[in-house]
C-alpha cells in the first residue's frame, strides 16, 4: 500500500472501533457506580464523602470516623468532575430541590457514565491510535506491522473492551500509552504529567516508575522535567487523599469494604486484600485458565512476551526497543501485584482486567519489532490475533460482565445457542467490519 492508502485503512479501522463502541455499549456496574457516587457528592455536597449515595455501590471504603468514600483511585472522578459540574448546573441549575436534582442525576446515571467513557477514554484512545499508526508509517514499517498493531490495539485486548465502560482500567491504559509516546519523543515534561495521571487512575501504576528509571539515562535535567510535569497530578493526589483518608500517604485500599477483604483470614496480609508473596496457582490461572487466562482472550501477548524472554536469555536486550521493555516490565510488575491479590480474578470481567492497562502498550511494542521476527513467529502471531478478534466480537455482541466461568463456552452459548435480538443485530454490525479488517489489511506472512 501507499502511505495514503495506509492512512485510509487506518481511519477505517478507527471509525469501525468508534462505531462498534457507539452501537455496542458495554454497560458498567458497581465499579463505575462508585465513581458516579463520588461525582454526585463533589457536585451536590462539595465533598468526597458518599455517605448519602452508598446504596448505589458496594465498592466503598469506610474510614474510622464512619464516613464512606469510593474505594477506587480518584483519577477518573477528578478528571470528569469539571465537566460534570458544568453540565449539571446548566441542566439542573433551575431545580432548587436538591433531592430532585440527585434523583434525576441517578436516573440518567448510565448516560453520564457513557458520556465520560467516550470523552475521557474512547476518543483519547483513538487519537493515540492515530498517532501510533502515523509513527509506524513514518518509520516505514510494513503493512503487516502496521495493521497487526492496530488489530491488537483496537480489537485484540481486554483494555480496549473497557473503553466505553468507566472502570478506570481503560483510562489507565490511555495514560500509559501517552507516557510511552512521550518517552519515545523525549518529551519529559509530558511524560511526568501522563505518568502522574496513570498513578492517579490506578494505584498499581506507581510501580511503572521502576521500569522508567531503568530505561532513562540518569540526568538531573530529565528528572527535573519529569518532576515538573508530575506536580499537577501529585497535587491532586495529595489533596484528594488528605481530604478523604487524612494523609497523602493513605489510600482507599486501607479502608476496603470487608466484603472484598478476601484474604483477611490469612496470617500475613496487607489490608485484608493482599498477600505478601505471589501465589503460583494465581499466576497459572492468569496465564492459562479458561475463565480469565491471557491464553484464551489475547494469546498474542504470550507470543510477544516469549520473544522478549528469549532475547533477554540470549543477552540481546539491545534488540528490544525501550517502549517494549517498559511495557514488558510494567506487565511483570502488575502481574506480581495481581498474583498477590485475593480478588485476582477481577469479579465480572472478560479477561484479566487488573493486567489489562499494559496490553495496549504491549501492542505498541509489538508494532516496533514485528518486522524483525522470523516467519514462523509471525505466523503464530497472526493466528493468535485472529483468535483474539473472534473473542472480541463475541464479547461486543453480548456483555462485558461474565462470572468466573470458562469464557469461550459462555460466549459461544450467548451468541449462537441462546442469542437475544440485540446480540443478533450486533453480530450483523461487528462481523462484517472485523472480516473486512482481516481480509483487507491482515495478510498471511510469507
Amino acid at each position: 500500500m501507499t502511505p495514503k492508502q495506509r492512512k485510509r485503512w487506518v481511519l477505517f479501522l478507527i471509525l469501525s472501533f468508534l462505531l462498534i463502541n457507539l452501537a455496542c455499549h458495554l454497560s458498567a456496574g458497581n465499579n463505575a457506580d462508585s465513581r458516579f457516587a463520588t461525582l454526585i457528592a463533589m457536585v451536590e455536597d462539595h465533598s468526597f464523602k458518599i455517605d448519602p449515595y452508598v446504596d448505589l455501590t458496594t465498592d466503598w471504603a469506610r474510614t474510622p470516623d464512619g464516613h464512606y468514600y469510593s474505594n477506587k483511585a480518584p483519577g477518573p472522578m477528578l478528571i470528569a468532575a469539571p465537566l460534570f459540574w458544568g453540565l449539571e448546573k446548566s441542566w439542573l441549575g433551575h431545580h432548587e430541590n436538591k433531592e430532585e436534582r440527585i434523583r434525576l442525576l441517578i436516573q440518567h446515571k448510565a448516560s453520564w457514565l457513557k458520556l465520560f467513557s467516550y470523552l475521557f477514554q474512547l476518543l483519547p484512545f483513538l487519537f493515540l491510535t492515530w498517532m501510533i499508526a502515523n509513527k509506524l508509517i513514518q518509520e516505514n514499517k510494513s503493512d503487516f506491522a502496521i495493521f497487526m498493531t492496530l488489530a491488537t490495539l483496537l480489537f485484540g485486548n481486554t483494555a480496549s473492551l473497557f473503553m466505553s465502560t468507566y472502570y478506570g482500567h481503560a483510562m489507565t491504559a490511555v495514560f500509559i500509552l501517552a507516557t510511552l509516546l512521550a518517552l519515545e519523543s523525549s518529551r519529559f515534561f509530558c511524560l511526568g504529567l501522563f505518568l502522574g495521571f496513570t498513578i492517579l487512575c490506578d494505584y498499581s501504576g506507581a510501580l511503572l516508575i521502576i521500569p522508567l528509571l531503568l530505561i532513562l539515562k540518569p540526568s538531573a535535567k530529565t528528572y527535573l522535567k519529569i518532576f515538573l510535569g508530575g506536580i499537577f497530578p501529585l497535587a491532586l493526589w495529595s489533596w484528594y487523599h488528605s481530604r478523604c483518608f487524612g494523609s497523602p500517604f493513605a489510600i482507599a485500599n486501607q479502608f476496603q469494604n470487608p466484603l472484598y477483604q478476601d484474604v483477611k483470614s490469612e496470617a500475613h496480609n496487607l489490608w485484608g486484600i493482599l498477600l505478601p508473596v505471589p501465589q503460583l496457582s494465581t499466576l497459572y490461572q492468569l496465564f492459562f485458565v479458561t475463565s480469565r487466562g491471557i491464553l484464551w482472550v489475547a494469546p498474542w501477548i504470550l507470543v510477544i512476551l516469549g520473544w522478549v524472554g528469549v532475547k533477554t536469555a540470549q543477552g540481546k536486550t539491545s534488540e528490544v526497543p525501550a517502549p517494549l521493555k517498559f511495557a514488558t516490565w510494567g506487565f511483570g510488575l502488575l502481574l506480581w501485584v495481581n498474583s498477590c491479590f485475593g480478588g485476582w480474578h477481577g469479579g465480572l470481567t472478560p479477561g484479566p482486567r487488573y493486567l489489562s492497562p499494559t496490553f495496549p502498550a504491549l501492542a505498541l511494542g509489538l508494532g516496533l519489532v514485528i518486522d524483525s521476527l522470523k516467519p514462523p513467529t509471525q505466523k503464530i502471531l497472526f493466528l493468535s490475533v485472529i483468535f483474539s478478534l473472534v473473542f472480541t466480537a463475541l464479547v461486543y455482541s453480548t456483555h462485558i460482565s461474565p462470572p468466573e466461568t470458562p469464557l469461550w463456552p459462555l460466549y459461544l452459548k450467548l451468541n449462537f445457542m441462546t442469542p437475544s435480538i440485540s446480540t443478533i443485530s450486533r453480530l450483523f454490525l461487528i462481523v462484517p467490519l472485523l472480516t473486512t479488517l482481516v481480509i483487507k489489511t491482515l495478510k498471511w506472512p510469507r
